[in-house]
């Protein structure tokens, strides 16, 4: 439930917000600060009150009404970034983590639908100072850490408050970090650093950390037997856990959400990317035609109803980082579709072929909203009553896409009982996607239509058999 709704909130005056604005840019490109500013006491809100807050802020949310007396100069628009002094790197880091979504697929501002963020394990130290001391390199400067003798170095560190929260921030996010990189970072001699980083972890603590992780013994993976790997449909997939994040190799033991759901590791996933629950990438070279990972190969991830991984699948290039190799499991990925128009139709607005399109090809995926099977019940379910239209496709066990109000082009094919494109679910880097294709060869300008299915005619659907869902 909401707090309030829209028209009960305050709403601030637009003209008032804009000339306040404006009187803000005058005197800020003048020489005075937005603190200098703030203590004029001539504006009702302040400039700034924190990353979230303040004139600056709820301005910067909606587009500006166009004023002309800000046409009168050539002034620059007001800077809007906002780092808050009072926090640190590590706390900044922190409380931006929240700001996108961990999602891979995703990495969207603000996201809504993916509500799996865990926190950011902070990595420990795996190098000693002896190794640091005893590494190889070209001394940074002068005052490197390698141009002493450190047996003998007389330390004479005079650090303020400042200096101290600094390094303690930076050391936490990078405790690998050589001694020339924190002295960049920091702004401090490289030898201070160096002195300042045996004081923060002792070689005692790094190693005892070293057999930590050496004494994580992996799972076989033959000790469970992943579901999906069960499931000869996609579409009987479960809708997957939330990345597993825990300490130590995924086991039972460490109490790891995928294994115990038997589901197969992700990229979100916090294991590493060796991790033996991990599903492993294909080893597909180059063809002589150039084809990797095509149709009629022998793709393991191609069998598997996946897509490529990028971070595994590396002899086939899933990156598409090279010249001359094109991995062909990876087109929902790069957007590699075939292209389409939407037009007038048999029945209403239809989707039609712009060039000829072989068989087995996709065509695009299809957009829409994720909804549980419960969210659709009481919401999805009443709008298609109210307006007799339907653009539901179910995406997993329990969840289903809907793109009555976000989607594509794809929506706009209509249903045939002789259809020449099918849907598929493919899953793409751990989550399942819904890509349209050709089952037949079609020429260009013919229409393309898909056969909706019988559970889409008993959920209350146009009753006309050949009936467009426009």
């Amino acid at each position: 439930m909401f707090d309030s709704f829209a028209w009960q909130t305050e709403i601030q005056d637009p003209d008032r917000e804009t000339i306040q604005l404006e009187v803000a840019r005058r005197l800020y490109f003048d020489g005075l600060s937005f603190r200098d500013i703030d203590k004029l006491k001539i504006l009702t809100t302040s400039l700034r009150i924190d990353e979230s807050a303040g004139l600056i802020w709820s301005a910067s949310q909606r587009d500006l009404l166009l004023w002309p007396g800000s046409q009168m100069t050539a002034l620059p628009a007001l800077p809007t970034k906002f780092v808050n002094p009072r926090l640190n790197i590590h706390e900044n880091v922190m409380k931006d983590r929240l700001t996108f979504c961990p999602n891979l697929n995703c990495l969207s501002s603000r996201c809504h639908i993916h509500k799996e963020a865990i926190p950011i394990e902070l990595p420990k130290p795996t190098v000693t100072n002896v190794m640091i001391k005893d590494s190889v390199g070209e001394p940074c400067d002068r005052d490197c850490f390698r141009t002493y003798d450190l047996d003998y170095f007389i330390e004479d560190n005079k650090w303020d408050d400042e200096a101290i929260s600094l390094f303690n921030s930076i050391i936490k996010l990078v405790p690998d970090a050589e001694p020339c990189d924190l002295a960049v970072l920091c702004r401090m001699p490289c030898i201070e650093m160096y002195v300042q980083r045996s004081k923060t972890f002792s070689d005692v603590e790094i190693q005892e950390n070293l057999r930590a992780s050496n004494d994580d013994i992996q799972p076989r993976a033959l000790d469970i037997v992943f579901e999906e790997d069960c499931q000869a449909n996609p579409e009987d997939w479960q809708p997957p856990v939330p990345p597993c994040n825990h300490a130590g190799a995924c086991s039972q033991s460490a109490n790891c959400a995928c294994y115990n759901d038997r589901k197969r590791c992700r990229r979100n996933c916090r294991c590493s990317e060796t991790c033996a629950l991990r599903a492993k990438g294909c080893k597909c070279g180059s063809s002589k035609k150039g084809k990797t990972c095509s149709e009629d190969s022998n793709c393991p991830c191609r069998r598997a109803h996946r897509e490529c991984d990028p971070e595994l699948c590396i002899s086939c290039d899933a990156r598409c980082s090279k010249r001359g190799r094109r991995c062909q499991n990876n087109q929902i990925q790069q957007a590699r579709y075939l292209p389409i128009r939407v037009s007038t139709g048999m029945f209403g607005l239809g989707a039609f072929a712009e060039t000829d399109i072989p068989a087995h090809k996709y065509i695009g995926e299809y957009f829409g909203e994720i909804f549980s099977e419960q969210d659709s019940m009481d919401f999805i379910t009443q709008v298609q009553k109210h307006t007799g239209l339907n653009y539901a496709f179910s995406l997993a066990r329990g969840v289903q896409l809907d793109s009555y109000t976000v989607g594509n082009e794809m929506r706009y094919l209509n249903h045939s009982s002789i259809p020449n494109c099918r849907a598929r679910i493919i899953c793409v880097n751990g989550d399942p996607r819904i890509v349209l294709e050709t089952e037949q060869d079609v020429k260009e300008g013919q229409e393309l239509f898909l056969d909706y299915g019988p559970l889409y005619w008993s959920q209350g659907a146009p009753a006309h058999d050949d009936d467009d869902r426009e």
